[in-house]
């Protein structure tokens, strides 16, 4: 009998540890099965916020194995994505802001033109007013054809690359300033010319007609050329109205215009320089403003280089 109850008393400790291995075997196992798939529950739960438009969530890396270097490259592609929405958000902010403008542009010279043809064609009047009628309408015609012109240029240079080729710089600096002259001499301005296709022809005219209209009759506009280190160097320097800080940053943007009732005054649409940026970056030579309030402005770029 003794031996009976001892081995009974033997089964009743064996189960006790068996049951106390399997529950500290369960409770490991819990605990081993939480710390592998804490990660990937981290980065399932970081998926849903993103997706969810929290775009900012990123994941801890707290280890340095596979799970780890996975959330690290979790986090890079978070970053691009955040990056990416960003982009896109200030693209159509600056559509937004495009389609308000162009809206506006379009507004007064249009509401003019149909004005002038209405009186025209519903009353009398004195061949005096008729002639400023007319001259009206054809100069807010002419304005908006210039501001048609550079829309369709600002969207040829969007669509497609163009075909860069080889040019003399002496030879397009001299017919720039041949288109320039006569409208300078208007405007009582002097073109000084000192330079060592097409869309470099048309960033300078737009340069040179920006600096006439910011100077005063009888002063002058340097258009220099010449070789530097870093590539070939343009500059158009006006000693004019210059353009504050705050605006330095806005200028290129289509349709901003510093003072908006004088550029209107003098047919300009706030198109000029967002032309002259496009082109520019096709060329690889982003523009450089530098202007003091009423010291003038100075516009730099630079070919075959990079800026200094």
């Amino acid at each position: 009998d003794q031996a009976f109850s001892q081995r009974d008393a033997n089964l009743q400790i064996y189960r006790q540890v068996m049951l106390l291995s399997v529950a500290a075997c369960t409770l490991a196992s819990i605990a081993c099965a939480a710390v592998l798939t804490g990660p990937i529950r981290k980065l399932s739960r970081s998926t849903r916020s993103i997706a969810g438009g929290q775009y900012s969530h990123r994941v801890k890396v707290r280890s340095r194995d596979e799970l780890g270097a996975l959330a690290e490259d979790f986090n890079r592609m978070a970053d691009a994505l955040e990056l990416k929405i960003q982009e896109l958000a200030a693209a159509a902010q600056r559509q937004k802001d495009f389609t308000a403008s162009f809206a506006h542009e379009l507004k007064t010279p249009l509401t003019s033109v149909i004005g002038y043809a209405d009186t025209l064609r519903s009353r009398e009047l004195p061949r005096l007013q008729q002639l400023e009628a007319v001259n009206y309408i054809f100069s807010e015609g002419k304005r908006l054809e210039a501001m048609s012109f550079s829309l369709l240029d600002l969207f040829a240079l969007e669509r497609t690359a163009p075909q860069l080729v080889t040019v003399q710089a002496q030879a397009l600096a001299r017919a720039v300033a041949e288109s320039m002259g006569y409208v300078m001499s208007q405007s009582g301005v002097e073109l000084r010319l000192s330079v060592e296709p097409n869309l470099l022809k048309t960033l300078l005219y737009n340069l040179l007609d920006n600096a006439r209209k910011a100077s005063q009759s009888g002063s002058s506009v340097e258009l220099l050329g010449c070789t530097t280190p870093q590539g070939y160097l343009f500059q158009v320097t006006d000693h004019g109205r210059g353009i504050p800080q705050e605006a330095l940053d806005r200028i290129t943007e289509p349709f901003y215009m510093v003072d908006k009732s004088r550029a209107r005054a003098q047919g300009g649409a706030g198109l000029g320089l967002a032309l002259c940026q496009r082109i520019a970056s096709a060329h690889g030579a982003p523009l450089r403003f530098e202007s003091r309030v009423g010291a003038g402005t100075t516009v730099s770029l630079i070919l075959g280089g990079s800026e200094p």
